[in-house]
């Protein structure tokens, strides 16, 4: 399994953990926003997905080219 974890600063300045798997062909994502939590896809999640960089707080940019490369 593959896994890749990224800390985002939320929109009301709360950070999030946004954790991506990806075993064969399957890829999840799971987020600790509300939203996330909710089961729903949240924009965190969408915003690494397409490589915005943005609101990422933790220090591994280089990992979300990486992550592009899992999907």
């Amino acid at each position: 399994m593959e896994t890749r974890e990224f800390f985002v600063s939320g929109s009301a300045g709360d950070t999030y953990a946004v954790k991506f798997e990806r075993a064969g062909n399957n890829l999840n994502a799971f987020c600790t926003c509300q939203a996330g939590q909710s089961g729903i896809y949240c924009k965190h999640r969408f915003a690494l997905m397409n490589g915005e960089v943005g609101s990422l707080v933790s220090d591994n940019v280089a990992d979300v080219e990486k992550l592009r490369d899992m999907m």
